[in-house]
């Protein structure tokens, strides 16, 4: 959106100049560049000691603010230079037609060349901005999981094509996996390949020092996930965690209740494992976010981690959402952004596809209803969180290779349609679940 912005206001600046026969303003390209991103409050996807805007080449002769002069690569034409002879017709205070031609076509490629070094700069979206956007317009920001290449490549692909708004969650066990810096860069990559907001997000940090180490690289949000502590432990922790990311214009989400499952992404019989979850009562949930001043909260309403969910009757205690909702709101708080955690719906035919072709996760997989998913996003659940789904999209697809194909070994043969099943995947869901499609450039 914002490369677009920059290339309407600059034709039309060079429109304007070769008509007038002046030289555009070589200052405007920065201004242009410095506006457009304090317009859309947002902070870059770099580390915190380098927020500055990178100096820009000068042309020939042009004094930087501090007093050095720099060349420009694509160098302009100094402006009625007395070096250079002058066209037929032309004088020092009126150029020719063909001299201001030339003058804007290098002008031209100087901005490309600007545009191209800000392509590179693009910055994350920042959060609050996202949900204050999804509120507006009763849709969810899709929240998916991260931890390699072509999980990435999938959903910013999917997201790109349906010019929908994502968050890029990255766990505790995913930096464990693939190294930090591994992902930064990643992210950095994929930042710069595309024009939707995207933000990038801790899910279920579990200290002080792993949301802090987060927000010194430059997330736009982290979750402080401490609803395994008691009541006031959790708030003097979470209260921690939101003074500090306040201080360095990031987000906090919480969570109040205890979801059953793997937390922490540990597995299913990781330690921090919880077979007994308790439900978010809506007093305790007006009384924390005052306390905290997090800016979102995890709710537990029977939605749960992992492939499964529910035994029996598979649902959501939405009547329980719609009152937190609500008293949140007569508390004072506003329309308070919620999330849904364990929101994955572990599609039967995906289940059934991994046991066909030699897995065995049985028949008593069971998922979040994407009609429940719908109607917590209509009551204000503005963040969906999205990971066993894509992992079994990733899953079937290998297995159906290696049974149809014994012999393969190249991974790109294998890795190659499993990036592509959860494409499809991360289509469907923002789509037909979320409705965050089209929604981009809100």
């Amino acid at each position: 959106m914002v490369l677009h912005v920059l290339h309407e206001l600059m034709r039309r600046d060079l429109q304007t100049a070769a008509q007038n026969h002046e030289q555009p303003a070589v200052g405007k390209v920065w201004e242009y560049e410095q506006s457009s991103l304090q317009m859309n409050n947002i902070s870059k996807w770099r580390s915190p000691r380098s927020l500055e805007p990178l100096p820009l080449p000068l042309v020939e002769g042009e004094s930087s603010s501090d007093g050095l002069q720099r060349r420009c690569p694509l160098r302009v034409n100094s402006w009625n230079s007395s070096k250079r002879p002058l066209h037929r017709g032309a004088s020092p205070s009126r150029p020719s037609r063909e001299t201001t031609c030339q003058n804007v076509s290098n002008f031209y490629f100087v901005f490309l060349k600007r545009l191209s070094m800000l392509r590179a700069l693009m910055p994350l979206t920042h959060t609050r901005e996202l949900f204050a956007k999804a509120l507006k317009g009763k849709y969810a920001l899709g929240a998916f999981n991260v931890n390699n290449m072509e999980l990435l490549q999938a959903i910013i692909e999917a997201c790109e094509e349906e010019k929908a708004p994502v968050m890029l969650q990255i766990s505790k066990g995913a930096r464990q996996y693939a190294n930090p810096v591994y992902l930064k860069k990643l992210i950095e990559a994929a930042v710069s390949l595309s024009t939707i907001p995207i933000a990038v997000h801790l899910d279920h940090g579990d200290t002080f020092e792993l949301c802090k180490e987060c927000i010194d690289e430059g997330f736009t949000s982290v979750m402080i996930d401490a609803s395994h502590e008691p009541f006031e432990k959790n708030v003097e922790i979470t209260k921690k965690v939101v003074d500090y990311a306040h201080k360095h214009n990031c987000v906090v989400e919480s969570e109040l209740g205890h979801l059953v499952g793997a937390q922490f992404d540990e597995g299913e019989e990781g330690g921090a494992h919880s077979t007994s979850g308790h439900y978010t009562e809506p007093n305790e949930a007006v009384q924390f976010v005052q306390e905290t001043g997090c800016d979102s909260l995890a709710v537990a309403i029977g939605n749960s981690h992992g492939a499964y969910k529910f035994k029996g009757t598979q649902h959501l205690d939405l009547e329980r959402l719609k009152l937190i909702k609500k008293a949140l709101m007569d508390a004072g708080l506003g329309d308070y952004p919620l999330v849904l955690h364990g929101a994955s719906s572990v599609p039967k035919d995906l289940a059934e596809e991994i046991n066909k072709y030699g897995g065995k996760l049985g028949t008593d997989t069971a998922g979040v209803p994407e009609a429940d998913i719908e109607v917590a996003r209509r009551t204000g659940c503005t963040k969906v969180n999205i990971d066993t789904d894509l992992r079994l999209a990733m899953t079937a697809a290998i297995r159906k290779v290696f049974f149809e194909n014994p012999k393969e070994f190249d991974p790109r043969k294998y890795v190659g349609p499993a990036r592509l099943k959860v494409k499809e995947l991360v289509r469907h869901k923002i789509k037909n679940v979320l409705c965050s499609a089209g929604h981009a450039f809100d």
